[in-house]
């Protein structure tokens, strides 16, 4: 299993999140590309790969990517992750 680091802004975007009343788990432990978070929005689930303003996905992340045969998005902040939940459709409500 490969360990992952946790972006700097994944604080940030959890805690925006739970503010939305997100139910949130850090899934970034588990390495291996798997996805950094499991997010339970109104009844319905969400996997969510955070990376930086700059990131990208490495080779272990695209391959669990093109594996999953579900919903995955990958955000950069805060707003992103929101959009993806569909907990806000406008920049101005973050």
């Amino acid at each position: 299993m490969t360990a992952k680091r946790i972006d700097a802004n994944q604080h940030q975007i959890v805690a925006d999140l739970r503010k939305a009343g997100c139910l949130v788990v850090s899934l970034a432990a588990m390495g291996d590309g798997l996805p950094d978070l499991l997010v339970g929005y109104n009844g319905h689930n969400y996997l969510l790969e955070i990376k930086s303003a700059t990131g990208k996905l490495t080779p272990d992340q695209k391959r669990w990517h093109l594996f999953w045969n579900g919903q995955i998005d990958v955000v950069h902040n805060s707003t992103e992750a929101l959009r993806a939940i569909g907990a806000v459709t406008d920049d101005s409500l973050v």
